[in-house]
C-alpha cells in the first residue's frame, strides 16, 4: 500500500513539473512595433489568377506576408507566405474582370503593417479556355467529349442529358482530370435523338458556359464472350505468369487483383497474343480493365489487329491493323503516381477505346504491346477486356 502511494505521489509531482516546464517554453512576442511592409511589389496576371512578387524587409518583427482578395461576389480567399518566401500565388478567379488584392505584413506579435492595394485582370481562366476546346459528338451507345487543357488545371467536366425532351436535365457523368488533353465517352443510351450538354467547373466552383447539342447515339451491342478461344500459334507470344498458360482470365467477367493476365516483363517488344471471337464482328470499341492496385503498370502504346484467315506460322500475314491506341491517364501525373481518379477510370469503369468507323468484319483479334508506361516494359497486367460492335450473320 505504501509503495502504491509513493508511486502515485511521484507521478503527480512529475505531472505538475511537466506542466510548469510546458508553461515556461511558451513564447509570446509582445513587441509594440508594427512590422515593416514588403517592398518592390509586382503583380503578373496568370490564367485565372496572378503571381505577386516582393522584397522581404530586414525586420526582426516580420513574420509573414498576406494577401486578401475576392474571387466571386462575397467569396474571399487568402494567400500567405513566410519570411522565407518572396512570392504569393493568387488563384481561383473565374473571369477576366478587374479584381482587387490587398497585401500587408504580419509580425510575430500578430500586428499588421499598413496595406497596399493592387488592381489587376486575370488572364482567361481554365474553365473558359477548356470550354472553348470542348467537342461533344455522338458515338457508339452514347456521346464522346474531347478537350484540351493546356494549363493542366484540376477541372471537372460535367455532362448532363435531357433524354425525354422535357427540359428535365439529369447528370450523365462528372469527369475529373488535370491532363493536358484527352477524351471520354458516356454509354448506355438508346439510338434516338436526345439533348446532351457539357460544361466545366473548377475547385473554386467557377463554371463555364454550357455546350448543348441534340445527338443520336450509334447502335452497338456487347460482343458475347461465351465462344472466345485463345489461339496458340503466335511465334512471339508473351508467356503468361501467375500459373496461367492462356490469357482467358481477360474474358471471364472477373475484375479483381488476383484474377489477371500478365505476361513476362522481360520479353522483347512487341509482344502479342490472338483470340478467336467464334463469329465475325464489326467492332466499334473496347474496354480494358487494368489490374487493381497495379494501374498504369502495363502497356501505354498498343495495337489491335484483325483477320478472318490467320497465317498458321503466327506471322502478321493476312492480318489488318484495326487501330493504334495510347493508354490515357486522367490526372496527367507522372509514371509511378496514380490518383483516385486514375484508379476509378482504369480499374473501375475501365479504360475506353474506340475504333474508326468503316472497319471490315473480323473473326480473330490480336492485341499487340508496342511499349509500356515504363519504356521497354513488356508486362501486360489486365483483369478484363470487352468488345462492342455488331455481329455479322453470314
Amino acid at each position: 500500500m505504501k509503495k502504491i502511494l509513493i508511486i502515485t505521489i511521484i507521478i503527480s509531482a512529475f505531472s505538475l513539473y511537466s506542466c510548469e516546464e510546458a508553461d515556461r517554453i511558451d513564447f509570446i512576442n509582445d513587441s509594440p512595433d508594427i512590422p515593416m511592409q514588403v517592398t518592390d511589389m509586382n503583380i503578373t496576371p496568370t490564367a485565372g489568377g496572378a503571381i505577386l512578387t516582393y522584397k522581404i524587409p530586414e525586420d526582426p518583427v516580420f513574420s509573414c506576408v498576406k494577401a486578401v482578395y475576392e474571387i466571386q461576389p462575397n467569396v474571399y480567399r487568402e494567400a500567405k507566405a513566410s519570411r522565407y518566401m518572396d512570392t504569393l500565388r493568387l488563384v481561383g478567379f473565374g473571369d477576366t474582370l478587374q479584381h482587387k488584392v490587398t497585401v500587408f505584413s504580419i509580425g510575430e506579435n500578430e500586428k499588421k503593417s499598413e496595406s497596399t492595394t493592387f488592381l489587376f485582370n486575370p488572364l482567361i481562366p481554365p474553365v473558359n479556355s477548356v470550354f472553348d476546346s470542348l467537342d461533344l459528338s455522338a458515338t457508339f451507345g452514347g456521346v464522346n467529349v474531347k478537350f484540351v487543357n493546356r494549363s493542366k488545371a484540376d477541372i471537372k467536366i460535367e455532362v448532363i442529358v435531357d433524354s425525354l425532351g422535357t427540359g428535365d436535365w439529369e447528370n450523365a457523368t462528372t469527369f475529373y482530370t488535370a491532363a493536358e488533353e484527352g477524351s471520354f465517352s458516356i454509354r448506355g443510351y438508346s439510338c434516338r435523338e436526345m439533348k446532351f450538354a457539357t460544361f466545366i467547373r473548377d475547385r473554386w466552383n467557377n463554371k463555364s458556359d454550357t455546350l448543348v447539342k441534340s445527338l443520336t447515339p450509334m447502335y452497338e451491342q456487347e460482343i458475347s464472350k461465351k465462344n472466345w478461344e485463345y489461339v496458340p500459334f503466335d511465334g512471339a507470344q508473351g508467356q503468361a505468369v501467375f500459373g496461367v498458360n492462356i490469357p482467358s482470365h481477360l474474358w471471364n467477367n472477373n475484375v479483381s487483383f488476383g484474377d489477371v493476365f500478365a505476361c513476362d516483363g522481360n520479353l522483347q517488344l512487341p509482344v502479342w497474343f490472338s483470340v478467336d471471337f467464334g463469329e465475325k464482328v464489326v467492332l466499334s470499341r473496347f474496354k480494358l480493365w487494368h489490374r487493381p492496385s497495379r494501374e498504369y503498370n502495363s502497356m501505354k502504346y498498343f495495337e489491335v489487329w484483325g483477320t478472318n484467315a490467320p497465317s498458321l506460322d503466327g506471322s502478321f500475314d493476312n492480318w489488318i491493323l484495326l487501330g493504334s491506341f495510347e493508354s490515357f491517364k486522367p490526372s496527367g501525373l507522372p509514371v509511378g503516381t496514380v490518383s483516385p481518379e486514375d484508379r476509378a477510370y482504369a480499374s473501375g469503369t475501365g479504360a475506353d477505346f474506340e475504333f474508326k468507323p468503316g472497319l471490315p468484319a473480323v473473326r480473330y483479334w490480336r492485341l499487340v504491346d508496342i511499349d509500356g508506361w515504363t519504356s521497354g516494359n513488356s508486362t501486360m497486367q489486365y483483369s478484363e477486356i470487352s468488345f462492342w460492335g455488331q455481329p455479322v450473320t453470314e
